[in-house]
């Protein structure tokens, strides 16, 4: 089921524009990881990504986040990939 999500996303992700999907992941990680109130720190130390890495794709100015990012961010942060890609709400 969760694969059949993630799948789903990636074609929803494949039929947008790069320019438009990024910015989003990156307000949607910002947006998931306030409201569980963690920081950029801990979250980078939980999913083994540097906090400076998060941050630019937080601020839109990293732009090439891949699928296994994705998969990762979404465990840490406890949603589904959909969640994360903005297909399915939290």
């Amino acid at each position: 089921r969760r694969v059949a999500a993630l799948l789903q996303g990636l074609r929803a992700v494949s039929n947008r524009t790069q320019n438009r999907i990024y910015p989003d992941i990156g307000a949607r990680l910002r947006e998931l990881r306030k409201a569980r109130r963690r920081t950029l720190d801990d979250l980078g130390e939980q999913s083994g990504y540097s906090s400076g890495y998060l941050s630019r794709l937080e601020n839109g100015s990293r732009d090439n986040p891949t699928i296994a990012f994705v998969w990762d961010m979404s465990r840490a942060l406890g949603v589904s990939p959909s969640v994360l890609l903005g297909i399915e709400d939290t």
